[in-house]
């Protein structure tokens, strides 16, 4: 664990890397797409979404994954579960920049070719979800909350995010015509973590039924 603590930033370190890695492939990725055009800004709408899906599901399934498979690397996720899902977060905020430049210059392209108002709200209540994760994340508003809602909220709202994502990229294989590769990968890699917090879950319960069973099974020799 050692070894892994000193070479793998941890905390708001590795929030920073990722941070700037992000940063620098929004950079590259626009020098290849004309940000002019309706389609150029859709381009890195999809972009951004991509960069961030990978921290939303290793956030998704780090508590499952030290359950089921117990070593520094999990232990790892665990630990920095919560800096995982600031940078999901702030790899979203690239999509919700575009998201607005299309709004600002190409709102017919947006609301005629990409997404109807319906799609938009939905869109918007998504980052309304996102933003109460984000910052209910932090000591005060979380000790405000209550312990109680905050579970419920963070809970509910990781598998709402979930959801939405691996919703998307899997209903797209579908109904598109040649789906890019990456839809794909996505798929797999969102039923891979539900399937994983399921497993999780399982074992957890199978656990507490063991041990209630245990403290009912009187002593041998204290009878």
């Amino acid at each position: 664990m050692s070894m892994m603590k000193s070479r793998v930033p941890e905390g708001w370190a590795f929030f920073a890397w990722v941070s700037a890695f992000t940063f620098l492939a929004i950079c590259i990725l626009s020098m290849n797409v004309d940000l002019g055009t309706g389609p150029g800004v859709v381009a890195m709408i999809r972009n951004s979404v991509r960069l961030s899906v990978p921290w939303l599901f290793l956030a998704f399934s780090a508590s499952s994954l030290v359950v089921l498979f117990p070593s520094p690397a999990t232990r790892w996720l665990m630990r920095n579960r919560r800096m995982l899902g600031l940078s999901f977060a702030a790899a979203m905020g690239w999509q919700l920049f575009f998201i607005f430049w299309m709004l600002l210059g190409h709102w017919r392209f947006y609301v005629e070719v990409v997404h109807p108002l319906g799609g938009l709200f939905i869109r918007l209540f998504a980052y309304a979800v996102l933003i109460s994760l984000t910052v209910t994340s932090f000591a005060g508003p979380r000790k405000w909350m209550g312990a109680r809602a905050w579970h419920l909220l963070h809970k509910g709202g990781i598998y709402f995010l979930w959801l939405a994502i691996w919703g998307t990229y899997t209903g797209d294989i579908f109904v598109m015509e040649n789906p890019p590769w990456i839809n794909y990968v996505f798929a797999v890699a969102g039923l891979l973590a539900w399937l994983v917090r399921g497993a999780a879950d399982y074992k957890n319960k199978k656990r507490q039924t063991r041990g209630r069973e245990n403290l009912a099974t009187p002593l041998t020799g204290l009878t």
